[in-house]
């Protein structure tokens, strides 16, 4: 049997779908931020060294973009002196070290933000690592201890709101 809800009170609904949606959207920015600094750290072996004031540069960036809830998390390196952890110089020279395929490098290489991060999404364990935060941060629907039976049948909820009201009722 597919999914059957039926709604009373479309004010609760959509008070519902809207706090559900705040909930979503803080718990996908979370993952991202989670996962940006989860790769941050399978960069860090990759950053070619010299004096090693690129490395200390390396760091999570949030930021949310206008009109929306969602927040942006990226990786970054470099950068004017101060942008970093305990950068002490500039470093702007971030962008050419990582985009420079034919520079030698003893310890690192090219494009150390780009490969780790693009295999962990290309094998799935970045996406795998998201849904997981997102299902620990973000309650699910169908199971709370505002269900309860409804008229006997093992897939019929009944489900209850403000004053135990009843609100509606869901099976599958």
């Amino acid at each position: 049997m597919g999914l059957l809800v039926q709604v009373i009170g479309l004010e609760e609904l959509m008070s519902a779908v809207n706090t559900f949606g705040q909930i979503y959207t803080a718990a996908a920015s979370e993952a991202a931020r989670r996962e940006a600094a989860y790769d941050l750290e399978l960069t860090k072996p990759q950053v070619p060294i010299e004096t090693g004031s690129l490395l200390s540069t390396g760091r999570v960036e949030t930021d949310t973009q206008e009109g929306s809830a969602f927040v942006m998390s990226a990786i970054a390196y470099g950068g004017p002196l101060g942008t970093g952890p305990g950068q002490t110089r500039d470093v702007d020279y971030a962008v050419i070290v990582h985009e420079d395929l034919e520079a030698y490098h003893p310890h690192g290489k090219a494009k150390f933000v780009e490969d780790p991060v693009r295999g962990e999404f290309s094998s799935g364990r970045a996406a795998s690592r998201m849904a997981a935060t997102i299902l620990e941060l973000v309650p699910n629907p169908f199971v709370s201890s505002r269900m309860g039976r409804y008229k006997g049948r093992s897939t019929l909820f009944w489900t209850r709101g403000e004053g135990g009201r009843f609100t509606g009722s869901v099976g599958y």
